[in-house]
C-alpha cells in the first residue's frame, strides 16, 4: 500500500476539481446543443411524448425526446427488485430534458444531479419520415462507469445526432442502477436487468420514432462495452438485438464479472446495520435506509479496491441472467455481427491520468511519478497480480517469474528512468485488464463463427495531455471526444488528423449499424476468419499529411502485437 500513501491531499483537491469540470460541462451541454425549434408530439404504448427539434451541422433537423421511462421508478418496495414496465399517463410527457443520472456508487463522481427514479431513455431520431418501409436502423449507447458511476446526461444529444442521425440512424441512450443498488447479491445483475428493460421498451415503442426494432445495434463503452457483450450472450436479452459493437472491455476481464460482490454486499450491509444471515430480512433492512444512509456507509468501507478487479459492485454470474459460463453461452447464442476493439494504451487512464477516482486505487500520484521504479513494479507483480493467495506458493512463484521476466526484464536501457517504468506498469495493466480478455472474448467468438470485425486505436492528439505528463498515447477513453463531443481531459481542438480517424471511425460504425458490415467507400474491412485470428484494423496516424493519406486511403493490416 505504499503506493498509495501520502496522496489525500492530492485526492481531495483532484475530486473537486473534476466534480467542478462535469458540472461545468453538463450546462455546456446544455447550452450548446444547437438551436431548438418546436417538436413533433409521438404516440407510444404508455401516453403521448412531447420533444423538440435541432438543427443539424449539415443542414437537416432531428427530433430529440429526453427522460423516457422505460420503467417504473425503482423506489420504495422496488428497490433492489428487477425492472417493472412503466404505467400508462394521461396527457402529453414534456420530454424536452435529460432525467438525473442514477444514484453513483460514491459522493465524488462528478454527477451532482442524481436519483433513484433514473430509469430513463433519450431518443435522437431524424426529423424527416423514413422513405424505406423497414425504418431506420437504431444505434443505442450504454454508457461506461465501471458500473458504479456515469449516466446519459454527460454525452449530450448534439454530438451524437451530428454524427449518426446525419447517417439516417435512430440514436438512444440508456441509463440502469449503479453500485449496490444496482449489483449486490440478491438478485444482482439489476443493472443489466434494467437495460433488459431498456430494450424491451424499444422493441415494442421504437417504430414510433422512425426506428426499425429488428435493426437495433447496441453500443457501449469500457463497463458498457461488458455490458453489451453480456447482453449479447444472456437467454434474456440475445434476441432483442441484432448487432452489437464493443469500444474497451470485455467480460473475460476480472473486473467485469466477479462474485466477489457477494462479500461486499455484506461488507455494507454491517455497516448499515442491516447485518442478517436470511437474504429476505436483510433487503428489507437495506430498502429501509435512506440514499443519504447508504452513501455514508459507502464512504467508510470504500469505493474501490487497490486490486486488478478494482470495481466492488459489479456483474456475476448468478445462474439467472446468466444460466451458463461464457465461453458456453457464446457458443449457443446467436451469431450477432460484433465490431469490437481496444486502444493502444488503455491502462493510461488508470495508472497515471487518474480520472474517474472513485472507480480505481492504482493511480500513480503526480508527485510520485518520479520515484517509481522497478522494484515497485516487481512489489505490484508479486503482491496484486500474482499473490501466494490467489495462485498458492509454488505456482505463485512460476507465475511472477513469468511475469517479471516479460514486464520488468525484457528490453531495458542502460539506464531506465521512471517514465520507462510507468510505461511498463501502463502496459501490464492495459494487458490484464483490457487487452487479453478482448482477445480472449475475439478467440471464442472466431471459434464458433462470430463475424467478427476487430480494431485497435492508436492515433491520439497531444494536445489532449498536460504536457509533462511522463505517458502520451491512446488511453482508455480516447474515442469519446471523436464520438460525442465527450472530453475526459478537458476540451482540444481537432487537427487533420483527428478529422480523418474521426471520419473513418464514424462512417465504419454507421455502415456498420446500416448493413453488418464497418467497410467504407475508401477502405474494406473484412471479418476475422481462422486464418486471420487476430487480423485487425489500426486506427493510426503519422506525422506527415502524405503518410495520413496513403494511411487513410489504404489501411495497413497486420498481425496484432499481442498475439
Amino acid at each position: 500500500m505504499n503506493l498509495l500513501s501520502g496522496r489525500a491531499k492530492e485526492e481531495t483537491q483532484f475530486e473537486k476539481m473534476w466534480v467542478q469540470f462535469l458540472s461545468l460541462f453538463s450546462i455546456f451541454l446544455y447550452l450548446s446543443n444547437g438551436e431548438v425549434n418546436p417538436g413533433p408530439v409521438v404516440q407510444t404504448s404508455y401516453g403521448e411524448l412531447q420533444g423538440f427539434t435541432i438543427n443539424l451541422e449539415n443542414g437537416q433537423e432531428a427530433n430529440i425526446f429526453l427522460k423516457i421511462p422505460f420503467a417504473l421508478p425503482p423506489i420504495g418496495n422496488l428497490r433492489l427488485e428487477k425492472p417493472k414496465a412503466p404505467e400508462k399517463w394521461q396527457g402529453t410527457l414534456n420530454a424536452t430534458s435529460f432525467g438525473p443520472a442514477c444514484i453513483q456508487h460514491g459522493r465524488q463522481t462528478g454527477y451532482t444531479d442524481v436519483s433513484e427514479d433514473c430509469l430513463h431513455l433519450n431518443i435522437f431520431a431524424p426529423h424527416e419520415k423514413p422513405t424505406n418501409p423497414e425504418k431506420y436502423p437504431v444505434l443505442v449507447w450504454v454508457h461506461g462507469g465501471g458500473w458504479v458511476a456515469g449516466g446519459a446526461v454527460s454525452h449530450g444529444y448534439s454530438g451524437l445526432a451530428n454524427r449518426f442521425v446525419t447517417h439516417g440512424i435512430v440514436v438512444v441512450t440508456i441509463q440502469y442502477r449503479l453500485g449496490p443498488l444496482g449489483d449486490e447479491r440478491f438478485p444482482g445483475n439489476l443493472g443489466l436487468w434494467d437495460m433488459r428493460a431498456a430494450l424491451k421498451y424499444l422493441k415494442k415503442n421504437i417504430a414510433n420514432f422512425g426506428g426499425n426494432p429488428n435493426k437495433i445495434t447496441l453500443m457501449g463503452g469500457s463497463a458498457g462495452s461488458a455490458s453489451v457483450s453480456m447482453l449479447s450472450m444472456s437467454p434474456s436479452t440475445r434476441d432483442l438485438f441484432e448487432q452489437a459493437i464493443q469500444i474497451s472491455a470485455s467480460p473475460f476481464a476480472e473486473w467485469t464479472t466477479s462474485n466477489r460482490v457477494i462479500a461486499e454486499t455484506d461488507k455494507l450491509a454491517e455497516q448499515l446495520g442491516c447485518k442478517m444471515k436470511d437474504s429476505l430480512e436483510l433487503k428489507r433492512c437495506l430498502k429501509n435506509k435512506t440514499v443519504d444512509e447508504i452513501q455514508d456507509a459507502v464512504e467508510v468501507v470504500g469505493t474501490s479496491r487497490y486490486d486488478l478487479n478494482v470495481v466492488l459492485f459489479g456483474p456475476r454470474l448468478d445462474a439467472d441472467f446468466f444460466p451458463n459460463d461464457y465461453p458456453d453461452l457464446i457458443k449457443e447464442s446467436p451469431k450477432k455481427p460484433t465490431m469490437l476493439g481496444m486502444a493502444a494504451e488503455e491502462g493510461g487512464f488508470f495508472t497515471i491520468l487518474g480520472l474517474a477516482r472513485s472507480l480505481n486505487e492504482l493511480y500513480i500520484p503526480k508527485d510520485q511519478f518520479k520515484n517509481y521504479k522497478r522494484n515497485k513494479l516487481v512489489k505490484f507483480i508479486r503482491n496484486i497480480v500474482a499473490p501466494e493467495i490467489a495462485f498458492g506458493e509454488k505456482k505463485a512463484k512460476e507465475a511472477q517469474n513469468k511475469i517479471i521476466d516479460f514486464y520488468v526484464n525484457k528490453q531495458v536501457p542502460e539506464e531506465p528512468d521512471y517514465k520507462f517504468w510507468l510505461q511498463r506498469y501502463t502496459q501490464l495493466f492495459s494487458d490484464i485488464g483490457f487487452n487479453i480478455p478482448i482477445l480472449k472474448e475475439v478467440q471464442y467468438k472466431r471459434e464458433y463463427d462470430w463475424p467478427v470485425y476487430l480494431y485497435l486505436w492508436e492515433h491520439f492528439n497531444p494536445e489532449n495531455f498536460e504536457k509533462d505528463l511522463p505517458i502520451k498515447g491512446a488511453f482508455h477513453g480516447i474515442e469519446y471526444p471523436y464520438l460525442f463531443d465527450f472530453f475526459l481531459t478537458g476540451k482540444f481542438e481537432f487537427d487533420e488528423n483527428d478529422r480523418k480517424v474521426q471520419k473513418l471511425f464514424i462512417d465504419s460504425i454507421a455502415n456498420f449499424v446500416k448493413n453488418g458490415n464497418p467497410s467504407t467507400d475508401n477502405m474494406t474491412w473484412p471479418p476475422l476468419d481462422k486464418e486471420h485470428m487476430f487480423r485487425h484494423l489500426s486506427l493510426s496516424t503519422m506525422k506527415s499529411p502524405q503518410a495520413v493519406v496513403r494511411w487513410y486511403d489504404a489501411v495497413r493490416w497486420h498481425r496484432t502485437k499481442f498475439v
